[in-house]
């Protein structure tokens, strides 16, 4: 991790360069640092801090995106958003369903003032089989935790620019892997007293809380009482 704090511009243009001499990272759609959340409604003010930082895994990489008929990788950041350059009908669902998803778990708690990053800042369909034909390793593997580190640089410098009030990582099963990586401390774990299962991992990194749930778009899905519990655990943070 870098000692030095250096601007956001300077940080995308790090990432920039790093995805340009690695070609096993050439091979993504795009790479995901510092999106806006509702991009539009922050137009004349793209560098503004934000509330909530939301963490996920590695962006998603669908069929529509490559609609987009730009050179790839392309970027989902505050200065570009390879999303404008699609059509409507070209948006994913999965994209619409996270937009969804985090609508519930962010701006109905927090307001709009939501950006988004990624441990992993490099597309892929899953972090399984199709993660591997597009970097060419497993999920975690060595190869994998050179780009780890350098994104938990850039990822550090994020939060230090914004100062956000939470960081919500949504999908909850890495979230011991991440926390040894990042240095967080553990506050608390949140299960479904039903059936054990987790629903939050509740951390702190530089005394803000971060906070892992249950994967918001997940094969297994919420049930409306899991996801009132974790909203109710959310609303602490305002």
């Amino acid at each position: 991790m870098t000692n030095k704090v250096i601007s956001i511009s300077e940080s995308l243009k790090r990432i920039k360069s790093y995805t340009e001499v690695n070609n096993d990272l050439k091979q993504c759609h795009h790479f995901l640092f510092n999106a806006i959340y509702k991009r539009e409604n922050r137009i004349n003010n793209l560098n503004s801090r934000a509330d909530v930082i939301v963490m996920s895994i590695n962006p998603a990489e669908t069929k529509k995106d490559y609609e987009y008929k730009g050179s790839t990788p392309t970027e989902n950041s505050n200065e570009r958003d390879f999303h404008e350059h699609l059509s409507p009908e070209n948006i994913s669902q999965s994209a619409k369903n996270w937009d969804r998803k985090t609508r519930i778990f962010c701006e109905d708690i927090f307001g709009k003032s939501i950006n988004e990053t990624a441990f992993f800042f490099w597309s892929s369909a899953n972090k399984g089989d199709k993660f591997t034909k597009t970097f060419g390793y497993k999920w975690k593997s060595k190869e994998c935790l050179k780009h780890l580190n350098f994104c938990k640089e850039h990822n550090i410098n994020l939060i230090h620019y914004h100062q956000p009030k939470i960081i919500i990582a949504p999908g909850i099963g890495d979230a011991k892997y991440f926390s040894k990586i990042y240095g967080m401390d553990h506050i608390r774990t949140i299960k479904d007293d039903n059936n054990g299962h987790r629903l939050i991992e509740h951390f702190e990194i530089k005394n803000i809380p971060f906070v892992f749930t249950k994967h918001w778009t997940g094969s297994y899905g919420f049930s409306k009482r899991q996801e009132k519990i974790i909203i109710d655990y959310l609303r602490q943070f305002i």
